[in-house]
């Protein structure tokens, strides 16, 4: 699989006209891995905000450092 091979699903917008053709292949696989990277690094950011937000109410609720006793343990109620 070259870079060439992401599709729209992958870039999550179609190709600009000034790109299509043979002779725009590696100007068009450049702009496709840019849009991927984007989109991936979005992605990563997203996680590591909701780990962010997981950890700090672990904090607040001064849980962070509770060790896990297994089964029996309370489940907790998260806020909706």
């Amino acid at each position: 699989m070259s870079l060439d091979d992401l599709t729209l699903t992958d870039v999550k917008e179609p190709v600009p006209p000034e790109l299509e053709g043979e002779e725009h292949r590696a100007e068009r696989s450049s702009w496709k891995y840019q849009r991927y990277m984007r989109d991936y690094l979005r992605c990563v950011q997203a996680v590591d905000d909701s780990v962010g937000e997981l950890l700090d109410y672990l904090d607040v609720h001064e849980l962070g450092d509770a060790p896990y006793e297994g089964p029996g343990t309370p489940r907790l109620e998260w806020p909706r």
